[in-house]
């Protein structure tokens, strides 16, 4: 009975024990801390927004029409 139990804590515990994690080096870890970084992504973001803007209908060099209007009526 004993040796039963023996063999199936065995048969069960082995799986488990075969499976691991991959090694994670200081570099790699790095690459996917840099990846991940939303401050990093939105900074890239940022800068994208601002190559954009240099074009020259975004500056201002365009005329622009603006309108305003009103009523007053008195009984």
């Amino acid at each position: 009975m004993i040796k039963n139990t023996i063999k199936i804590i065995l048969l069960t515990c082995l799986p488990f024990s075969v499976f691991s994690q991959n090694l994670l080096t200081p570099e790699a870890a790095a690459n996917i801390t840099l990846a991940n970084n939303y401050g990093i992504q939105i900074a890239k973001n940022n800068i994208q927004i601002a190559e954009n803007n240099t074009d020259k209908r975004a500056n201002g060099y365009l005329p622009t029409v603006n309108a305003q209007g009103g009523l007053n009526a008195d009984i």
